[in-house]
């Protein structure tokens, strides 16, 4: 066996794809291409390779349309987008996933070029979302629950174990779907559209509640997504934000924490041992594909990073010295 045959094999390619490795001056992406190539049995030109190495594409990230574009196309597609709006490549597939998502909601024919392929995306992204924005809550409630048959359910069985309140601060759950486009219009952030939080809610894994300032309970001002347990995943107002003023709410949310545990069944901490198990394993995947935050004042950083720093875990708010007894037991469940 020769040498060049050999360090191919251990590279996971052939002879012609090192060559072509060699050649192009390939790094690791170059060579996670042509792993991707051989195992799929086509042939992607050097130069569309290079681009997607150049702008740190990876196979993962134009899974969404290569049912109806090739490789080539997608590179070609997203240089005259680039050259029409001066959004980075990476930052352009996350918006054409979104409107492909957006568009598939307004029930269009997405195997169509026109729908799939606009003449300027982040235009045609924008035209769809204000459709979105401004199509009936109703219908789309209807919509979401097709998929999501259980979740109205599931939030109001819900709530007498996890709504809470004080002087100061009040936490809701919501009654129904509507309830949470509601909310996600009002703080305008990604709960909007995104299915995940139905599909965790569906599977009960995690769950969304509304912080909400006791004496203004009908504002929008937090959401908070939340396990079992009642450890906080994520918590974000106007804008995907999470500004200065949730500090003060932080005790709170620590009280409530507190307050809910004798509540809580032996199912609802193996769901939440679940939840916890599932949560680790998503930031390792997160980590790996080195996903990044695409849009608003986070843009840019590791999604796995941001999404950790929300975490309040009910284990490590427990041993604060701030957390007492008495803490969770100074204010009450809403529907005791």
């Amino acid at each position: 066996m020769s040498e060049s045959h050999s360090l191919a094999k251990s590279l996971g390619i052939d002879g012609n794809r090192l060559g072509r490795l060699r050649n192009n001056d390939g790094g690791e992406l170059f060579l996670i291409w042509m792993r991707y190539e051989k195992k799929k049995r086509k042939n992607i030109v050097d130069s569309v390779i290079c681009y997607f190495e150049e702008q740190d594409i990876r196979p993962e990230n134009i899974k969404f349309i290569q049912d109806r574009m090739s490789e080539l196309r997608i590179c070609n597609y997203l240089k005259r987008q680039y050259a029409l709006t001066n959004r980075p490549p990476l930052e352009l597939l996350s918006t054409w996933q979104d409107y492909l998502n957006m568009s598939k909601r307004l029930k269009r024919d997405i195997t169509l070029e026109i729908f799939y392929k606009p003449k300027n995306l982040v235009e045609s992204h924008d035209e769809v979302l204000q459709l979105c924005e401004d199509k009936n809550i109703t219908l789309q409630a209807v919509d979401i629950a097709k998929v999501y048959p259980d979740v109205d359910a599931i939030c109001e069985s819900i709530k007498e174990k996890y709504e809470y309140r004080d002087q100061k601060y009040v936490l809701l759950i919501p009654n129904r779907i509507e309830d949470i486009i509601q909310e996600g219009r009002a703080l305008r952030h990604c709960i909007r559209f995104s299915d995940d939080y139905y599909e965790r809610i569906q599977r009960r894994e995690s769950y969304i509640a509304f912080l909400r300032k006791a004496d203004q309970p009908e504002k929008a001002f937090y959401t908070l997504e939340f396990e079992p347990d009642g450890t906080v995943r994520q918590k974000r107002t106007s804008g995907d934000r999470q500004n200065v003023d949730f500090n003060q709410a932080v005790s709170f949310i620590k009280k409530w924490q507190k307050a809910i545990q004798p509540r809580l069944t032996e199912e609802d901490y193996r769901l939440a041992k679940v939840s916890a198990s599932l949560r680790v394993e998503e930031f390792k995947e997160l980590r790996k594909k080195n996903a990044k935050v695409w849009h608003g004042h986070l843009a840019g950083m590791p999604l796995a990073d941001v999404l950790e720093a929300d975490l309040m875990e009910v284990s490590l708010c427990m041993e604060d010295a701030g957390v007492t007894e008495a803490d969770g037991q100074n204010g009450e469940l809403v529907a005791a």
